[in-house]
């Protein structure tokens, strides 16, 4: 008689061996292994950099920080209808105080208020109207400006040995004028020939002068 128990093992396990491969394909198709991330390459490591840095910068504008790259910085331009600017002035006649005051674009009139002292002891005062002109140069910084004008001037004084007196008379302007753009400033340096008359004999100055202004 022939012995069949072995034939049924041989037929249970194929069945069993079958059984498990079905399983696990079923649980593949499932749950698929990840692939592993492929190894960075540095051009992605300084693109990513490039993107961290990026967000940083948002997020400090965002914040209030500093101005991003490339934006401009504001600018004040002078010479504008009511600007006033107030400095310190000089000339032959006097050295003070100066103000400056807009009436319109370009279009100002200015003032001095100092100390004289010739052989004597005593104060000037000027004030002219200017009419500016330009720019001659253009830079990021600042611009140079012309102008003409005509305005007067009065001395008043007492001489140290006695006499007093008042010399007065019109003068003429011509002006080189340097407006900064990022700071409210200006440089000026003036030609001013005047014609005096009054307590000493009539007689032809040719002035010069100079004032720092800041505006306000």
């Amino acid at each position: 008689m022939i012995n069949r128990r072995p034939l049924h093992v041989a037929v249970i396990s194929a069945a069993l061996a079958l059984l498990l491969v079905l399983f696990s394909s079923v649980a593949l198709a499932q749950f698929p292994d990840p692939l592993p991330d492929p190894l960075p390459t540095p051009d992605q490591d300084v693109e990513d950099k490039e993107e961290e840095q990026q967000e940083e910068r948002e997020q400090e504008q965002a914040e209030g920080g500093g101005p991003e790259d490339g934006e401009e910085v504001e600018i004040r331009v002078l010479g504008q209808a009511g600007d006033f600017g107030l400095g310190a002035g000089a000339n032959i006649f006097g050295t003070g105080i100066t103000a400056k005051f807009y009436l319109a674009d370009r279009n100002a009139i200015q003032g001095l208020l100092g100390l004289w002292g010739w052989g004597a002891l005593g104060f000037v005062l000027s004030g002219d109207y200017i009419r500016e002109f330009g720019p001659l140069i253009d830079t990021e910084d600042g611009n140079l400006l012309w102008g003409l004008g005509a305005g007067g001037v009065a001395i008043f004084y007492t001489r140290i040995f006695g006499g007093s007196g008042i010399n007065f008379g019109p003068t003429l302007i011509g002006a080189l004028t340097w407006q900064f753009k990022e700071m409210p400033l200006e440089l000026t340096l003036e030609l001013r020939p005047a014609f005096i008359f009054g307590s000493a004999t009539p007689f032809f100055n040719f002035n010069s002068g100079g004032a720092v202004r800041w505006y306000f």
